[in-house]
């Protein structure tokens, strides 16, 4: 699917986080193609991802971050076509196949265009994105997401972190953000509504705690009301997150003898 002249989305089956069904491998370039985020695990996807690329080159591969719906198509892919994976040096300890590395501020010449390599942790270590200067286009890997939202797991996950690389996008002037799942997003709108929703979410987990001595999971349950109980471990994981972002502000802390449980400063 062509998106805009040298852009274009193959979108590929992958065990990705609900709602989410699959991850968009972003084909940079027209003839000789960077490829981010071959994610397939399934063997014939894989192949059929290959199939899908035959006629073009695959001149490099690069990788958002290491998480599997990103990453898992990328070592068959390379062997297929011969081209190297490229990936931010922290995504080097948890996908030891990389080729070669990308820093913050390096440059991706595709053709005639020019990315630019942006390292943006916050939901992974290595997270990156890469940006097209002439025109504000941005593959934003998992920063955002065309549906649902973007799962912030501690000890990895990092709230302060993640809010500074939206706001280091906004002040990029980012224009058109190419998620890895669902469809393209306005990044203006998206980074401001992403910013709202997280300080809103801290402010919900705040307020459970003006009651008192809380659990992540109790918290769920009310933050979450409609959220099946099967789904609550996840999202009491996510307020771990907020937890370690108030607990960091000094307007929060966790009982060192009680089990899991938080209370207000």
């Amino acid at each position: 699917e062509s998106i805009t002249p040298g852009i274009s989305r193959l979108v590929v089956p992958t065990d990705t986080l609900p709602p989410a069904t699959s991850t968009n491998a972003w084909l940079l370039g027209r003839e000789a193609l960077t490829v981010v985020d071959p994610g397939a695990s399934d063997p014939a996807v894989q192949e059929a991802v290959v199939k899908a690329l035959s006629t073009f080159t695959v001149a490099r591969i690069v990788l958002t971050h290491h998480h599997p719906d990103h990453t898992s198509g990328a070592q068959h892919l390379s062997q297929a076509t011969g081209a190297p994976i490229a990936g931010h040096p922290d995504t080097r300890g948890f996908f030891p196949g990389l080729d070669t590395t990308l820093e913050d501020g390096d440059t991706l010449t595709v053709g005639t265009e020019q990315w630019q390599v942006l390292h943006t942790p916050g939901h992974a270590h290595g997270h990156i994105c890469l940006l097209r200067q002439t025109d504000g286009y941005a593959v934003v890997g998992d920063l955002l997401a065309g549906e649902g939202t973007i799962l912030i797991a501690p000890p990895e996950g990092h709230l302060a972190t993640y809010l500074h690389s939206l706001r280091r996008l906004q002040r990029r002037q980012v224009v058109h953000a190419l998620p890895a799942h669902g469809p393209v997003l306005d990044a203006q709108s998206a980074l401001e509504m992403y910013l709202t929703h997280r300080h809103a979410r801290t402010a919900q987990v705040n307020a459970c705690l003006a009651g008192g001595l809380a659990t992540p999971l109790a918290m769920a349950a009310q933050i979450y009301p409609h959220l099946p109980a099967p789904f609550r471990p996840v999202a009491a994981h996510q307020l771990r997150a907020h937890l370690t972002w108030l607990i960091e502000h000094q307007t929060a802390y966790r009982m060192p003898d009680a089990a899991d449980h938080f209370g207000p400063l």
